[in-house]
């Protein structure tokens, strides 16, 4: 196993107003992103990090440019962004990518699926700007039967496709746990705070 758990699990979160964070691919995405935001609003009682501005992405709510304008206006907020299916393009702002993806199919499908499903050419990682930070949400865990198969796929996917972080757990039910796994080597730092960009 080449990586290690992070410890809290959203230490690699950017705390910092003005930062976009988007959960998106899969239904899930909505309760990603309430974890996150729950997670960033307990850190902020602790160290002063920015308050949390929630909305959704898709066919019958906001679009990528209208996330861009709301993070505008809210330059004092970490906006965190749902979509509960695949989108053509994040906002431009994105600091953070969560591309969702279930483990609930993933022994059907095979290992190679869920990879090119995460890092193919028409992957969820394909609809973020080039160089955009990215962490990879695995979740629906407790339906993965093949934890063999699943931890040698992680490697992979940390090793042959260069993902330096993912999460990993549950959201379904009253309380989500996740963890986050980084490299061996060491943690990636926490995005850089957003100046300039979108501009």
């Amino acid at each position: 196993m080449g990586f290690e758990f992070l410890v809290p699990w959203h230490a690699f979160l950017p705390r910092e107003g003005g930062h976009v964070v988007v959960c998106y691919g899969h239904q899930d995405a909505l309760r990603l992103r309430d974890a996150v935001a729950a997670a960033l609003d307990e850190a902020a009682l602790y160290d002063a990090g920015a308050p949390c501005l929630c909305c959704e992405m898709g066919p019958a709510a906001l679009d990528a440019a209208a996330v861009d304008a709301l993070a505008a206006e809210h330059p004092d907020r970490v906006v965190l962004v749902a979509a509960a299916t695949s989108v053509a393009a994040l906002p431009s702002r994105t600091s953070l990518a969560l591309p969702v993806v279930p483990l609930t199919s993933a022994a059907g499908r095979g290992w190679d699926a869920l990879l090119d499903e995460i890092c193919g050419p028409a992957g969820l990682l394909a609809c973020a700007a080039a160089g955009t930070p990215a962490a990879p949400a695995l979740l629906r865990l407790d339906d993965c039967l093949d934890s063999i198969g699943l931890f040698a796929a992680l490697d992979r996917l940390m090793e042959e496709r260069g993902v330096p972080i993912f999460v990993l757990g549950e959201v379904r039910g009253p309380q989500s746990r996740l963890r986050a796994a980084f490299r061996a080597a060491g943690p990636p730092p926490r995005p850089a705070p957003p100046e300039g960009k979108g501009s």
